[in-house]
Parts: C-alpha cells; sequence; structure tokens
C-alpha cells in the first residue's frame, strides 16, 4: 500500500468499481490474486465524467486476520503520474470506512514494506507500525554443526519426548498443520489449506518441510521453500503445549540440513520483535540482516 512521488494532479472521485472493471482493478491490486476471497466490493478513483479513466483502486479483505485485533487487510494504489494528488488518501478513507462497518477495529497493510515512500504514505495517514519482520540470512556450513550440537544435546539430557518422529510435512495429516497455522498466523481454514497445498506441490518445497508428529500431536512444523540460491524458512511453528525449546530446534536442525542436501548453502529467515530466541540463534550462527520490513496499522473508530 503507498504511493511513490509524482506530479500531475486531477479532478477524481471514488466509486464502487463495476463488474466490467475488475480485470483493471486486479492489474493495479494483483495482490488480490492470492487473497483468501477475491473482495465482493472493489473501489476504483477515476477522472470525473471518465469513469473508464482509472486513476487507482483500493480493496479490503473482508476477513478476520487476529481474532483479538479484528484487523482486514487492505490494498491501494495509485498510478504514478497521479500520486500525491490526494487519491491515495481518499481511497483509505473509503477503505477505512467499509472495514468499520464491518466492526473491523484496524486496517492492515497488506504486507511489510521496508521504509520508504509506501511507509511515509501511511504515517502520514496515521497508521501505526502493528509489528517489525527482521529478515536474515545464515550459511548452512555454519548453522548445521550448532544445531546439530543443540538437538543432540536435548536428545541426551531427554529433552525430547518419546514418540515424536520427525516427518515430512507432505505426509503428515493436514488438518493439524492447518489448525495450527491459523492460530499462529491469523490464517483462515481455507486460506491456510490452500497455501499448504501449493508450496507442497512443489517436490524442492517438500523435501525442506517437516513436522514433528507421534501418531496423535503435533508438536510442531516447518515450511521451507526453494528462494533463488538459497532456501527460505517460510512458516516455523510450536504447538503451544511444546515450547520449551526442543521442537524448535529439531525442525530448524532438519530444515538447514536437508538445505543443504538439496545444494543450498545459505538459508533464509525472518522473525518478529517478540522472537528473541531466534535474534539469539542468528547472533550465534552469524546470520546477516538482510533488511528490516514493518507492517502498518491504521485504528479505525467504532461506527456511530
Amino acid at each position: 500500500m503507498g504511493p511513490a512521488p509524482a506530479s500531475a494532479a486531477a479532478d477524481f472521485t471514488i466509486t464502487v468499481a463495476a463488474a466490467d472493471q475488475t480485470a483493471a482493478v486486479l492489474a493495479l491490486l494483483p495482490e488480490l490474486l492470492v487473497a483468501d476471497t477475491l473482495p465482493a466490493t472493489m473501489f476504483v478513483a477515476h477522472a470525473v465524467g471518465e469513469p473508464s479513466r482509472l486513476l487507482g483502486a483500493g480493496a479490503v479483505e473482508t476477513v478476520v486476520l487476529h481474532s483479538h485485533e479484528r484487523g482486514f487487510h487492505a490494498q491501494c494504489r495509485v498510478l504514478p503520474a497521479f500520486r500525491r494528488a490526494g487519491i491515495g488518501r481518499a481511497l483509505v478513507q473509503r477503505l477505512g470506512s467499509q472495514a468499520a462497518a464491518w466492526d473491523a477495529q484496524q486496517l492492515m497493510s497488506w504486507e511489510a514494506v521496508e521504509d520508504g515512500p509506501a511507509s511515509l504514505f501511511m504515517q502520514a495517514l496515521g497508521f501505526r507500525v502493528g509489528y517489525t519482520l527482521h529478515h536474515y540470512m545464515g550459511l548452512g556450513t555454519t548453522s548445521v554443526p550448532l544445531f546439530a550440537r543443540r538437538a543432540a544435546r536435548l536428545r541426551e539430557r531427554e529433552r525430547v519426548p518419546p514418540g515424536f518422529n520427525l516427518l515430512p510435512l507432505a505426509e503428515l495429516p493436514r488438518a493439524p498443520v492447518i489448525a495450527l497455522h491459523c492460530r499462529e498466523f491469523g490464517a483462515t481454514r481455507a486460506g491456510a489449506a490452500t497455501l499448504l497445498a501449493q508450496m507442497l506441490a512443489d517436490p524442492r518445497a517438500a523435501a525442506l518441510s517437516s513436522g514433528l508428529w507421534d501418531g496423535r500431536q503435533l508438536a510442531g512444523y516447518l515450511l521451507g521453500v526453494p528462494a533463488g540460491d538459497a532456501c527460505e524458512l517460510r512458516f516455523w511453528a510450536s504447538d503451544p503445549a511444546y515450547r520449551s525449546g526442543w521442537a524448535a530446534t529439531v525442525l530448524l536442525e532438519a530444515f538447514m540440513q536437508r538445505g543443504l542436501e538439496s545444494g543450498f548453502d545459505r538459508a533464509r529467515f525472518h522473525c518478529n520483535d517478540h522472537m528473541l530466541a531466534t535474534h539469539r540463534v542468528a547472533r550465534r550462527v552469524g546470520a546477516e540482516l538482510e533488511a528490516v520490513k514493518r507492517g502498518w496499522a491504521l485504528d479505525l473508530p467504532a461506527p456511530a
């Protein structure tokens, strides 16, 4: 979400997108193509008296992301030649009104972004930082021995509960994986099911992904994907009952080892400010901080 510098202003109006404008809206907002559901209502900014001359578009994904926040993802984009003319602000105001009518408490940026024009735009509209992600790049040749030693110590001290086996994620029952993913990442069941099916359909991702299963319970899972010349830890979660550290360590050791076996000597991973253990691991293995990205949230007034 968010415009960058540009020039020409224009008289404009904001209207609900007509059915025959859907393709044009999706061309402006391709992120909607991977939404859980295509928004039933989308908005367009167009030149006054010229409804086919689109200047920008916006939409809200009316799916509750986090039950404790009731935030809706929103996306808007204005054509470069018409930015800084108030169009983006007007679109966000319309999106905020729509979200508030659904009893949403927040309008949330579609994704985390690095500091720049998009974040400056959101700050100017009153958005606050909702979360911060630190993106790291580590070397497998450095990381694997460290995690192998830590996992071995956990097993020697009998910190790993008996009965749990490390298995390919694609072979595990999908329901408990979906349930844990939804609980930890605020996804819908349909969205989580689609994401897992699409990612694990890639044999390279399936080779990098694993879960800890005892035949009845899922202690944790890790979803890894190829990312250019590196493997990327995309999702990593432990069940709240198994957060003493052993599940996360065993899963991470397997990911790094399988990455090396798949020909990746580098691994990307990210974490938020609250994941102190992951930050400590990054320091221990000498991982490089590649980027810091922030997700933004706009607190909405209660509807009258």
